[in-house]
């Protein structure tokens, strides 16, 4: 070997046995340093001679602390790591297939680009964990971006040949560690796109083999593992069938007894996949010589495995088994299995060779899976259609060429030929090089001049199946991107596909295995795509055919990825099924009563008609777990089960559990049972008494000694010690809306008492979590840390006084909170009978000064829809439809979807159904006795309430004395109580009126007649509206105004009859003739008739047959208007700012249409938090529905066509009416506002 001497000389190299390829790769790398040495501080032009000999040769190993401590270096091998410095794509050849393996080389080039990732930590996230050398991090991460820089479209598994186990243990060799610190790269950590990218560690080559070599010390390195990837370990073992090494089997059979409950759930669907003769033995050795626990966990394997062995093996060993708890765990699992049928195996799916098959559904169905309809024969593009996508190119590129001054840097020009390359790919003919097309250009965008967009050059009958698939594929587009394409119902695809395909057609054309897309659909982690997309009808018999997937995201099958499968997304597949596959009824039954409840309630869902779960539900209410029991009491009363009433009645003789029998007691009441003997005053106060005996002490600052005496119905005084146990219950509990028990125990309280009680614990929990520093606190703390942090602030604001400096220290400690209550929710669950005025106007101040505490706001919503009374429910569905805080809001919706389900209507109705009375009877009369003189009040034309003495005459309040002075005081407390009742029906139902209006929301005329006409204040309001009366065929019969009376006019003071009147609706104009609508605007004005909304006299839209696949208005585009001055017209007729983006960036406002389920959305240029008066440029009016959680799915505006013609008509004006606001269009409005 030369010595150093040597080659400072020039003289011979010593051999680095690379092949010449790699060495080239290598070189330009090295290279790649000159433009850096020198320019950043501490380097010289030495450094890429330096970094060469080390990685080459290990000389001058110094050098790799210099490139840590000067470089920030990013090495841009991924394409979306766009602000790296452009060092390592020489190597991108290397890392992703070397044709040399040097592991010494490889090994020291890992320590450089260790060096100079330090500053950036994307890669620490995903591969490895904190006992795993960076260097081997660093390096795992390039090889693996290289390996989707290169091969982003055609590759199947990106885990690289460079990175199989052989090859990391021998970098581990050169580093001098031991080669098991590869299990920490592959189970720690997350694969940061899987299965979007497939980047699948579990992929690795060799890795099998390897852990076969070490099942003996095997728990020892798994005991080195985090939580998760203990877990992903053991999903590892089953999915690679490593069960069958004895050591590696006694390893998953003990992880179900682990601390972390993914790894016991992740060890338990391992055991799947084990040889069923071993796991029989090691269940009947942990029955006859295992521990209590480890009795328990055999019990739970046994039911689970061994199916119809399992009740034999059971009941043998309960003959003998002394402790309490393993023998109720028998017992229980043993009716389970009785009920079950004696736990035989259900039907697996069948599939045919070319395709389709069947499966057995729930009930004992048999579900046909379509054979597969295959794509149409192959055949080049057409004339017409090659032509039609060169013409468009070209449109584009002149288009943009006459606006390149202002057009953004993102309107690309499609470079020469594009056109020929995309369609020589698509007729399947080799094209070097990128056939993307520009990305505003592909998205489809309209600039204007085109008419058409490239889908509609795509949609031509020229372009088949196959030609855009292999377009699709040449693009790289996988992954999530991929599969959006794919299941959408806006698929390109699956248009092209022939009658009667589904999604199993398209798979030979695509580089996926067959069951890689439905991965990705149900994985957690980056996902783009939204189940709403997906075409239902196209989509099952491809999902029937890949049950297996479905298997591993439930837990019944080890998975075969290292990134989980969501479980609740797997949930909401299976009910796209024609039919539940039979399979899956023990683990529905598992989730249903589990403890995460978005699982519990979609698997509930999916058994809700199968009368066949009800019989495996009663024997959990007698299960040893109390949750179990709660929870299985909770679903049978939901299911309506009347033959659990026994079984419910014998486990309440013995429940111990305040939470499981709170929810025994409240089934057992929703069943109709007798819950009398159970809530006894006396009962009450001896569980009361032993239960504050061993409970824990209350919060303190739950003051019960301040708390009025409370009563009972009768009159009799509650013992304090009710009250006060009853609200640890509820604290324990954590059901802030309440439950059957509460109201059982309030209904028995004198009505007074019940409010009394719920008004001291609602004040008691917000004074909690709203208390702060006083004056004296923050002026103490102000003193204290002015004089230190003076100096640090004047080093960057030299202005800063000490005054000023006091008052924000001061300021921003006043603004702290000390604590919250929000642990202690639970209590408000007893606030149910608070009267609704009473509860409306304190949870109304809360949410108006402390919204952004979002976890209480919640819990008051769930408050709220505890309480009975129609104002409450009003206030929430006020809630619903309009609030700052979008949590808040969705949660206040989901619950009045609630009610409305509980009481059989829709959210409408109970709006219509519970809108209160304000005391106002059937003739708007509300009565106020006072001794003997009876006052009265009605609304007048303001739609306030007018005071009459008993004579009838006007008076402007009510006495200030009277003989009866209790009377009095009733009758000011019931007119107080109208006025706040009347005033909040007129402004909600006033919104509801006008969102009916948009909506085109027609009543049944009887429903209109009983709970809008002749509603005494609703009624009212309905006067001062334009109607239209429909026949059944939902023809016009007649326009009309009710009048005082309750009869009906027209515009001509003709009486109307409503016989013919099926339903009834608003006028809006565009369904009457101009002439008509200008005869209701005399018919108003002369009778001085003040409407609650602009019904007539502004612009209407019509829609446009030719726009119909319009999905956005851009008709005021460009015009400028100031963001103070926009917001303030939005905010006016009722927009709310849309959600923030990066540096607290919004663009849009937006008006929610919950009874639609969408929201119109006026785009514009942007503003910043906090917000600044700048030039902004409104830009579009779009509609985007919502998904059934209520999120708005930006992404997928509405077609125009799909929109009620009155609501887009009235954005429109809206939209109009921001434009008008401004300064006009600026042309160049693009440069003048900031994007």
């Amino acid at each position: 070997m030369p010595s150093l001497i040597d080659r400072l000389l020039g003289r011979a190299e010593p051999e680095t046995g690379l092949d010449p390829a790699d060495l080239t790769s290598l070189e330009a790398f090295f290279r790649a340093f000159e433009p850096l040495a020198g320019a950043i501080p501490g380097t010289d032009s030495s450094l890429p001679k330096r970094t060469r000999r080390y990685v080459l040769f290990g000389e001058d190993e110094a050098v790799v602390g210099l490139i840590w401590e000067k470089f920030t270096l990013r090495f841009q091998m991924h394409p979306f790591d766009s602000g790296a410095v452009l060092l390592a794509v020489p190597i991108v050849d290397f890392l992703n297939a070397p044709k040399s393996w040097r592991p010494e080389i490889v090994f020291r080039l890992a320590r450089v680009l260790d060096a100079g990732f330090n500053h950036n930590e994307w890669w620490r996230r995903y591969h490895g964990g904190p006992a795993t050398p960076d260097w081997l991090r660093a390096y795992v991460s390039s090889a693996l971006s290289a390996s989707s820089t290169l091969d982003r479209a055609q590759r199947r598994s990106p885990w690289s040949e460079s990175l199989s186990s052989g090859r990391l243990r021998d970098l581990c060799r050169a580093a001098g560690i031991d080669e098991a610190t590869i299990l920490n790269i592959v189970f720690n950590g997350v694969d940061p796109f899987t299965p979007g990218d497939d980047a699948n560690s579990f992929t690795m080559a060799g890795l099998p083999d390897f852990i076969r070599s070490r099942a003996e010390t095997m728990p020892a390195h798994i005991a080195a593992l985090t939580a998760p990837s203990r877990a992903s370990l053991i999903g590892y073992l089953g999915h690679h069938g490593l069960l069958n090494e004895p050591a590696l089997f006694d390893l998953v059979y003990a992880a179900q007894q682990d601390t972390a409950k993914g790894v016991r759930a992740a060890a338990r669907a391992a055991l799947s996949g084990a040889d069923p003769e071993r796991l029989r033995e090691r269940i009947g050795r942990a029955l006859s010589e295992g521990g209590q626990k480890e009795r328990m966990t055999a019990v739970e394997t046994a039911a689970a495995y061994l199916k119809a062995e399992a009740a034999g093996l059971l009941s043998r060993h309960l003959e003998g088994e002394k402790a309490k708890p393993v023998r109720a765990a028998i017992t229980s699992a043993l009716s389970v299995l009785d009920a079950a049928g004696g736990g035989q195996a259900a039907e697996e799916t069948t599939v045919r060779a070319e395709g389709g098959g069947s499966y057995r559904g729930l009930g004992g169905v048999t579900v046909i899976i379509p054979p597969i309809v295959p794509p149409e024969p192959e055949r080049p593009v057409g004339a017409a259609g090659r032509a039609a996508l060169k013409a468009h190119l070209e449109e584009w590129n002149r288009e943009l060429e006459t606006r390149r001054d202002s057009s953004p840097a993102a309107w690309e020009l499609c470079r020469p030929g594009l056109a020929d390359d995309v369609l020589r790919v698509m007729d399947g003919e080799p094209v070097e090089g990128d056939v993307g097309l520009p990305v505003l250009l592909a998205s489809g965008h309209v600039v204007p001049k085109p008419a058409v967009t490239i889908r509609s050059i795509f949609e031509l009958p020229d372009f088949t199946l196959q030609h855009l698939a292999r377009w699709w594929v040449a693009r790289g587009m996988q992954g999530y991107q991929a599969v959006s394409w794919l299941f959408s119902a806006d698929s390109r695809l699956m248009a092209k596909a022939p009658a009667g395909a589904d999604v199993r057609t398209l798979m030979p054309l695509l580089p996926f295995e067959p069951d890689y897309p439905l991965r990705a659909l149900i994985a957690d982690g980056y996902n783009f795509n939204d189940l709403a997309d997906v075409q239902i009808d196209r989509f099952w018999p491809y999902l029937a055919e890949n049950l297996a997937v479905i298997d591993q995201a439930l837990g019944l099958a080890a998975p075969g990825q290292k990134t989980a499968l969501s479980l609740d997304r797997a949930l909401v597949l299976l009910s796209w099924l024609p039919a539940i596959p039979e399979r899956y009824l023990s683990r529905l039954i598992e989730l249903g009563i589990g403890d995460r409840a978005p699982s519990r309630s979609l698997a509930q869902s999916l058994l809700a008609d199968f009368a066949g779960a009800d019989p495996l539900l009663r024997p959990l209410v007698q299960s040893p777990k109390a949750e179990i029991r709660a929870r299985a009491a909770a679903w049978l009363a939901a299911r309506g089960d009347r033959e659990a009433v026994a079984v419910i009645e014998a486990a309440l003789g013995k429940e111990k559990s305040e939470v499981a029998r709170a929810a025994l007691l409240t089934a057992l009441r929703r069943l109709g049972g007798d819950i009398g003997r159970f809530m006894s005053a006396e009962a009450l106060a001896r569980e009361a008494r032993a239960g504050l005996a061993q409970a824990k002490p209350g919060p303190d600052w739950l003051r019960f000694e301040v708390m009025p005496p409370l009563l009972w119905r009768d009159g009799r005084p509650i013992d304090p010690d009710v009250p006060r146990w009853w609200t640890l219950v509820a604290v324990k509990l954590k059901q802030p809306r309440g439950n059957a028990l509460f109201d059982l125990l309030l209904d028995e309280m004198q009505p007074q008492s019940a409010a009394a009680l719920g008004v001291f614990l609602l004040q008691s929990f917000i004074a909690e979590d709203t208390r702060r520093p006083t004056e004296a606190e923050a002026a103490a703390h102000a003193e204290a840390l002015v004089d230190t942090q003076l100096p640090v602030y004047r080093s960057w604001q030299p202005e800063m006084s000490r005054e000023r400096l006091y008052a924000i220290l001061k300021q921003e400690k006043l603004f702290q909170f000390y604590g919250s209550a929000i642990d202690q929710k639970g209590m408000l669950g007893l606030a149910a009978r608070i009267p609704g005025v009473t509860l409306v106007q304190i949870v109304k101040a809360y949410l108006k000064e402390f919204y952004i505490r979002t976890a209480q706001c919640r819990a008051l919503m769930e408050c709220v829809a505890g309480n009975p009374d129609p104002v409450a429910l009003q206030f929430l569905l006020a809630i619903a439809n309009r609030y700052r805080t979008k949590g808040v809001q969705q949660r206040a919706a989901e619950l009045i979807d609630e009610i409305s389900a509980e009481r059989g209507w829709t959210r409408d109705e109970l709006g219509d159904r519970t809108a209160p009375t304000g005391g106002l009877d059937e003739t708007g009369l509300l009565e106020l006795p006072i001794g003997d003189r009876v006052y009265g009040a009605r609304l007048d034309a303001g739609l306030k309430l007018a005071l009459f003495n008993p004579d009838g005459k006007p008076v402007q309040g009510l006495p200030a004395t009277a003989d009866d002075e209790a009377g009095l005081a009733a009758a000011k407390k019931q007119l107080s109580q109208a006025r706040k009742e009347i005033r909040q029906v007129v402004d909600l139902q006033s919104q509801r009126l006008y969102e009916a209006f948009c909506c085109e929301r027609r009543w049944p005329i009887a429903e209109w007649t009983g709970f809008l006409l002749r509603h005494p204040v609703i009624g009212r309001l309905v006067q001062r509206l334009v109607w239209l009366g429909y026949d059944a065929s939902g023809a016009v019969v007649a326009a009309f105004r009710p009048l005082d009376d309750l009869t009906l006019t027209d515009a001509a003071d003709t009486p109307v009859d409503p016989a013919d009147f099926a339903t009834v609706g608003l006028a809006h104009p565009l369904h009457m003739s101009p002439g008509d609508a200008e005869a209701w605007q005399r018919h108003l004005a002369d009778y001085a008739i003040e409407p609650l909304f602009v019904q007539f006299g502004r612009p209407i839209l019509r829609t446009d047959p030719a726009a119909a696949q319009a999905k956005t208005i851009g008709d005021r585009e460009g015009h400028l208007v100031d963001a103070f001055t926009l917001r303030g017209v939005a905010t006016k007729r009722g927009y709310q700012r849309g959600p923030t983006g990066d540096g607290g960036w919004f663009t849009t406002y937006e008006k929610h249409f919950e009874s639609l389920k969408l929201v119109v959305v006026i785009t514009f240029s942007g503003n910043a938090l906090p917000e600044e008066n700048r030039t902004t440029a409104l830009m579009s009016l779009s509609f985007v529905p919502k998904t059934d959680g209520g999120s708005p799915r930006y992404g997928h505006p509405m077609l125009l066509s799909a929109v009620p013609a009155a609501l887009m008509s009235e954005a429109w004006n809206d939209y109009h009416a921001i434009a008008a606001a401004g300064r006009g269009f600026d042309p160049a409005w693009q440069t003048t506002v900031q994007l």
